[in-house]
């Protein structure tokens, strides 16, 4: 039997904060790629790029499609921007 999954993953990430007895604050970092308070993963850009330019489905229909079946809004202007990234690449 084939079957497929389609879910959603947030991973959350904390920066430990320290203090010094001098007031000095240390913040720790970040993993490379995460740099905003809440942002998309490369999949959901992959895949959001490969169904407009491959699939030729236009932005309103993949912005249902990631809001029906995966539970994920996404802008007409983030699809832009993974496209323009992806044309970058």
């Amino acid at each position: 039997m084939f079957d497929i999954n389609i879910s959603c993953f947030i991973t959350e990430y904390r920066a430990q904060v320290l203090e010094d007895k001098n007031g000095n604050r240390y913040v720790a970092g970040f993993p490379d790629g995460v740099t905003r308070p809440a942002q998309y993963g490369s999949g959901i850009k992959a895949q959001a790029v490969y169904m407009s330019q491959y699939q030729m489905l236009p932005y309103d229909r993949l912005r249902e499609y990631f809001s029906d079946q995966c539970g994920i809004p996404l802008s007409a202007g983030s699809l832009s921007k993974f496209n323009a990234s992806a044309m970058i690449v």
